[in-house]
């Protein structure tokens, strides 16, 4: 016997509809790639109340973080994205945050800040967690 898994999603999207636990990677070219990938993504998760956690790279030749270039667009394409974002259900952060400490990965912290955000997520009633990590 067989179960799915998948939840209904009103999007065409390959990264929607998918089952709790499901891994993706997309490989894009050019920013508004990226962003027209994820963006069902995100609204799927959204309207489920999941907890979205975006991770973007900070800029090389500036060193700040990409995070409020990636908000602005989010903003443009998710039209309640501020008020997800008040409520705590997104959070956009800069990906050394998630994925560096003192300059390198260490998996243990990454998979303990990541257990830790789970836990958060589910305490304050979220449904599921959702996370685009993109390292630039």
């Amino acid at each position: 016997m067989s179960h799915s898994f998948a939840r209904p999603s009103s999007s065409d999207s390959p990264a929607c509809g998918l089952p709790y636990g499901s891994h993706i990677c997309l490989i894009y070219g050019k920013k508004d790639e990226l962003f027209d990938g994820i963006v069902p993504f995100i609204q799927e998760g959204v309207e489920n109340r999941d907890f979205c956690l975006l991770v973007f790279p900070r800029t090389e030749q500036t060193g700040e973080s990409g995070v409020q270039s990636a908000i602005e667009i989010l903003t443009e394409m998710i039209p309640n994205l501020e008020q997800c974002r008040a409520s705590g259900q997104v959070d956009v952060i800069p990906h050394d945050v998630l994925y560096t400490t003192g300059g390198t990965i260490d998996p243990s912290v990454v998979l303990g800040l990541l257990d830790k955000r789970y836990g958060d997520a589910m305490s304050a009633g979220f449904q599921g967690v959702r996370v685009v990590g993109d390292t630039g």
